[in-house]
């Protein structure tokens, strides 16, 4: 087996962590790279603060008053 590891550049353990997967779920497992890593719970925080954000009441800048000079 360290011939295998070595040839192939993976570490032991990477192969006997598949291995064990492989003996209880009898699939293969699954690359976790390229998926979202946002939880249900963020998604939800962030429109949460983002419907806040939008109860608040806007008033006109000074500087966007047409009496200004520029």
């Amino acid at each position: 087996m360290a011939q295998l590891c070595a040839g192939e550049g993976v570490g032991k353990d990477r192969v006997l962590n598949l291995g064990k997967h492989w003996f209880h779920v009898r699939t293969q497992k699954r690359d976790g790279r390229g998926e979202s890593r946002q939880t249900q719970e963020q998604i939800e925080t962030k429109e949460a603060i983002r419907d806040h954000i939008k109860t608040f009441t806007f008033r006109a800048r000074h500087y966007a008053r047409e009496d200004s000079p520029g």
